[in-house]
């Protein structure tokens, strides 16, 4: 498996062309974990599920505040890091995620 790491639509055009198995997108939003990427915003989602065939996440400052935000874009896997490590309780936070993607 070879998992690409995109910040644009061009890079998640150019990491399908690679060969890549998966592709990380984002960060979405402002995060701790990639301080030095400014975030992408929401308005490519949709254009990278019409011409990206192999599976993606959005990732990057994604928590269940903004998460529906995330969902009307268009996504429909998410990755959240930070969000689930400042939760008090890991498992109802992932669970409440996990509900508002199903």
């Amino acid at each position: 498996m070879v998992g690409k790491s995109t910040h644009s639509l061009e890079h998640a055009r150019a990491a399908q062309r690679e060969g890549a198995d998966y592709i990380g997108f984002g960060p979405i939003f402002a995060t701790p974990t990639k301080p030095d990427y400014a975030p992408i915003g929401l308005e490519d989602i949709r254009c990278v599920h019409a011409e990206v065939i192999c599976r993606f996440s959005c990732i990057g400052g994604i928590n269940v505040d903004n998460l529906q935000s995330v969902i009307d874009a268009g996504a429909k896997r998410v990755v959240m890091v930070s969000a689930l490590l400042k939760a008090h309780n890991i498992v109802d936070y992932a669970r409440c995620a996990t509900d508002m993607l199903a």
